[in-house]
């Protein structure tokens, strides 16, 4: 696969929606960047690091490759997929020292404060919506899981090679509570 086993990512579903659409220049191409690392949500638990984002369907994500840095924007009033990355400076934090923990355990959710402080600093209002911490290659096809389920991005998933049955499952599961947000706001 040719990828660092300690590169570690969460899939995310962002939408991004202005309260005052004027206040803001609307007219940016681009729309509104993820924010990438800083100091201050350098390290959301200790011994993991944020590293920035990749988008589900990049070439480096779509052929294995070491995952590659994307910058990615969402568009106001629409949605994407992304991944966050994390590199963890051991990577038994994630395969032998928790080995044996139950399916889902909690320590693999970074904290809501963490994505707080990471995406407060964007404009606008954002509705997120997160997986897990799950290896890279696990975390590229949950998030293609997630894109697809939430009408985001159109994938192909019918063969999938990392992701267990039941991420396939939870995936679907969040991608539905994003659609139920989105419907809400």
């Amino acid at each position: 696969m040719h990828f660092p086993r300690a590169v570690f990512g969460i899939p995310c579903l962002v939408q991004h929606s202005f309260e005052e659409a004027i206040k803001y220049d609307l007219y940016l191409e681009d729309g509104i960047t993820s924010p990438v690392t800083g100091n201050d949500v350098m390290e959301p638990v200790p011994g993991l690091y944020f590293i920035g984002w990749a988008k589900p369907g990049s070439p480096f994500t779509s052929t294995g490759q070491q995952p590659a840095l994307d910058k990615v924007s969402v568009a106001p009033g629409k949605a994407v997929g992304a991944i966050a990355l994390f590199k963890a400076n051991n990577e038994s934090l994630v395969y032998d020292e928790h080995a044996n923990m139950e399916p889902d355990p909690q320590w693999l959710h970074l904290p809501d404060f963490w994505w707080v402080r990471l995406i407060g600093q964007m404009p606008g209002n954002l509705l997120l919506q997160t997986h897990r911490l799950m290896p890279y290659p696990e975390a590229v096809e949950a998030a293609r899981i997630m894109c697809d389920a939430a009408g985001v991005e159109p994938f192909s998933v019918s063969r999938l090679w990392f992701v267990r049955q039941l991420d396939i499952e939870q995936a679907k599961d969040k991608a539905r509570h994003f659609n139920e947000l989105q419907a809400q706001a």
